[in-house]
């Protein structure tokens, strides 16, 4: 009888499909029922975006470079999330609802990963099937599906393995090669910067220099990159350099670095330099605000803003603020331990005080690799190769806790025993820290705040030891197997009995419940979010060991006659079904906007988004809601964001590099603001901003569910909330009076003469970076456009087939003032070419 033989193309190919189609039962929502990932960023900022530039597409404006619908106007080519330039934008215009393109383009970029990640292992040397695992338990890791809900960091994800096969295949291949891995390193970065993640294309040549540049001095077998020209190299040779030759490789590896980085530079002009240019302005930066300079004699309204604005201190840059706790690597083998958010809330870990801001709510790559990976750290025999990979493993899961130093421990420590006095002299928790150490060396690496996001390298790498581990057949040792058994088996017994108990128990033992309850309800917890509940996170517990102890236990059963391929289909459905846990979608809002503001292109609201709690909006006892209800209540407090398609402007909406006047004025507004009907200060600030609604809170008497207060002014009936879940609901309230988006500046002497003639103004918008006015004016004066001016611009006088140039307000300041003579003209304001 034949044996049937299958190639490695063939096996490709096979993988292919089962994750393509592992991909799709996770997506599906998105590609069939034109859903929406809810949670977070994916729900009100990027599918949003994607909204927007659809619409600017379909007008002809296929690379918009202004927003004029946010924060009184943003640099779309300077905010990297719009990711403008990068090639997979195509994806963005293939047929289909903006919903069902949104779910291809996150799973062509799954697909990518873990395409990328097998050939960085074949690159390593391992066979098709142990790559294919790497390929697999990479993708569909919880660091990677989880960047989902922020897209670019996903993007940028899905390309660390094209980067790691150049760079294996620098170190591993001939001198005549090294141009070859020069612009396949070069590439990879190119795509995680064009799709808006910088911080990952830095984080790459951090892990490249590491390895390049490192590599000879600090081990003791040094492994040589270069014994001779042109001889196959392996990353593990024994081979022992002396001074010179390191020195030679060291001046090697550091052009090639260089020239890698040039090219990157070069290819990626295009996006970098208007984002540098946005990013000098950004709250990121912190720079002196300047005040804008006038005449003793033109004195305008709005100045008295601009100076009140530039008194304001804005919050901070955190650079540690998400953090990945040393606790989480407990969630590498049980996938849920810690909760997770939708669809519902079960996230435990919130409930711990020492706990930052959730970046990933789990490591897990996987049972069986997970196993492998433990084996593989005790085991010799993984060559040099493997003593790389770890110490790179360690390096980066390091990188990943941030703030969390020896500092932190000894801080947690003294604080337990009673002797926080001992620590008012400690510096801040993240002193000493490896990420800490990095910010210290690199010249404007603390513009990046996500420490958390080493984590994708983290999984990167451990997926390349796991493939490294696995290339021999190994298999872990029976004793790990029994102990991980075990624990699980606890685990699943713990959680299942606490369940029941806390279900059927009598009355009086129900303290134990109500203590558990009450911990996790006074948890740091998450506005758009209720309270996690002793049920949900029991539940999460048990599904967090149940589905790897059966995993385990089909694996132990099969064990004499297992093969590489069943473990890599294994692990493929394995992490499908647990990433259903982490992905979830809901139908876009319908919004409920009052109908002359739905068609009035000149509507600009405020939401005080800091006022969000959805606890306090809830009805009494209610603790739990369905995703729709969740996806609701974001969608009332970032209207403006989540409305972009249909012509409405927000001034609260975040952005990843926000100015930092913009900053200040949206934290004065939030001071202002109780989102009561009745607050006449807040509504002159608002004014003078061009707002013409803001978001007001109607409260209820719960007694007779009668509406205690009502907005003054409203347009339409205004209603935006979910009345059966909240005890609050909202309305949009006008603000009267409020000032157009463009306006004349009259002088003191204008203004006391009572002449309303001296100037007649009209506008529109040609594109997104063009504004078009028409002035007629008697005498000489000034045109206030309300968008922020951040010295991009440049105002012309279109007449006689020429040209004039126009003086503009000083940059940095809050609005676009514009000179323009006496007569009749059009004038041209446009943004600069990549500034």
């Amino acid at each position: 009888m034949k044996t049937l033989i299958v190639s490695d193309r063939q096996w490709d190919l096979a993988y292919s499909i089962l994750l393509l189609f592992c991909c799709g039962v996770l997506l599906y929502p998105g590609l069939l029922n034109s859903q929406v990932p809810v949670f977070r960023d994916a729900y009100h900022f990027y599918y949003p975006q994607a909204v927007w530039l659809d619409h600017c597409a379909k007008a002809g404006d296929w690379f918009p470079r202004w927003n004029a619908t946010e924060n009184l106007g943003v640099s779309t080519a300077g905010q990297a999330t719009a990711s403008l330039y990068y090639p997979l934008r195509v994806l963005y215009f293939l047929p289909g609802s903006v919903a069902q393109r949104f779910a291809v383009y996150i799973m062509i970029h799954l697909l990518v990963a873990a395409c990328g990640m097998r050939c960085a292992a074949a690159q390593l040397g391992c066979r098709v099937h142990s790559a294919w695992l790497a390929g697999t338990c990479f993708s569909l890791s919880c660091p990677v599906v989880f960047q989902h809900c922020n897209l670019v960091y996903l993007v940028g994800a899905s390309w660390i393995g094209f980067a790691m096969a150049a760079l294996i295949n620098r170190v591993r291949q001939s001198q005549s090669s090294h141009l070859l891995s020069c612009l396949g390193f070069s590439a990879a970065t190119s795509m995680m910067l064009l799709g808006g993640d910088p911080h990952s294309a830095v984080n790459t040549y951090v892990v490249a220099a590491v390895l390049l540049v490192g590599r000879p001095w600090v081990v003791g077998k040094v492994d040589a990159f270069a014994a001779h020209v042109g001889q196959l190299r392996t990353l593990g040779s024994k081979w022992k350099p002396n001074t010179s030759s390191r020195l030679m490789e060291l001046a090697k590896s550091t052009s090639w670095l260089g020239v890698a980085l040039l090219i990157l530079v070069t290819a990626t002009s295009i996006q970098w330099i208007p984002m540098h240019r946005w990013a000098a302005v950004s709250s990121r930066r912190q720079p002196a605000a300047s005040e804008i300079t006038a005449d003793a004699d033109m004195q305008f309204e709005y100045q008295v803003l601009q100076a009140r604005v530039n008194q304001v201190i804005a919050p901070g840059h955190r650079i540690y603020e998400f953090s990945l706790s040393p606790w989480h690597i407990f969630t590498l083998w049980w996938p849920t331990l810690g909760g997770h958010y939708l669809p519902e809330n079960s996230r435990w870990f919130s409930a711990i005080p020492a706990e930052g801001r959730m970046w990933v709510p789990s490591l897990y790559l996987g049972t069986l690799p997970g196993l492998f990976l433990i084996a593989a750290f005790f085991s010799r025999r993984c060559g040099s190769e493997g003593r790389w990979l770890k110490l790179l493993v360690v390096l980066t899961l390091l990188l990943s806790l941030g703030n969390y130093s020896a500092v932190w421990l000894v801080r947690q420590l003294c604080s337990e025993l009673g002797l926080q006095q001992w620590t008012k002299g400690f510096p801040p928790d993240s002193t000493g820290s490896v990420y800490w150490l990095l910010v210290e060396l690199l010249p404007g690496y603390e513009g990046f705040r996500y420490p958390a996001k080493w984590s994708v390298w983290f999984v990167a790498l451990a997926a390349m030891l796991v493939a490294r581990y696995a290339q021999g057949d190994r298999r872990p040792n029976k004793w790990l197997l029994w102990t991980y058994a075990s624990v699980s088996l606890l685990l699943v017994v713990t959680s299942l009995g606490w369940s029941v108990w806390s279900q059927f128990s009598p009355a009086d033992e129900h303290l134990g419940r109500e203590v558990w309850n009450e911990w996790f309800t006074a948890a740091a917890f998450d506005p758009w979010l209720a309270a996690p509940r002793l049920q949900a996170v029991l539940w999460s517990g048990l599904l967090a060991a149940a589905i790897p102890l059966a995993i385990l236990l089909w694996y132990a059963m099969k064990l004499k006659e297992v093969s590489q391929s069943f473990i890599v289909v294994l692990t493929a459905a394995e992490m499908s079904l647990v990433a259903m846990q982490w992905v979830v979608f809901s139908s876009p809002r319908e919004f409920n906007v009052p109908s002359q503001v739905r068609l009035d292109g000149s509507v600009l609201v405020w939401v005080d988004v800091a006022e969000a709690d959805l606890r306090r909006d809830s009805t009494n006892g209610k603790s739990q809601f369905s995703v729709q209800e969740l996806a609701d209540y974001q969608s009332i407090f970032l209207l403006g964001k989540m409305a972009s398609g249909i012509e409405l402007a927000n001034l609260a909406s975040s952005q990843s590099l926000e100015p930092l006047q913009v900053r200040k004025l949206q934290k004065l507004l939030a001071g202002l603001d109780n989102m009561t009907v009745n607050q006449p200060e807040l509504d002159a600030v608002l004014r003078q901003l061009g707002v013409t609604h803001r978001l007001v809170r109607l409260h209820r008497d719960r007694t007779n569910d009668q509406v205690v207060s009502e907005p003054s002014n409203r347009a339409g009936d205004g209603k935006v909330a979910f009345d059966d879940s909240l005890g609050n609901s909202f309305a949009w309230q006008a603000i009267p009076g409020s000032r157009e988006l463009c306006e004349w500046l009259a002088t003191d002497n204008q203004q006391s003469a009572g002449d309303q003639a001296f100037g007649q103004l009209a506008w529109q918008w040609n594109s997104s970076c063009e504004l078009a006015l028409s002035v007629r004016s008697s005498q000489s004066g000034a045109v206030l456009v309300r968008q922020f001016n951040d010295g991009g611009w440049v105002a012309s006088l279109a007449s006689d087939g020429g040209n004039q140039q126009l003086a503009l307000s000083a940059p940095n300041s809050l609005f676009i003032e514009i000179a323009v003579p006496a007569g009749e003209w059009t004038v041209v304001l446009k943004r600069k070419w990549l500034w």
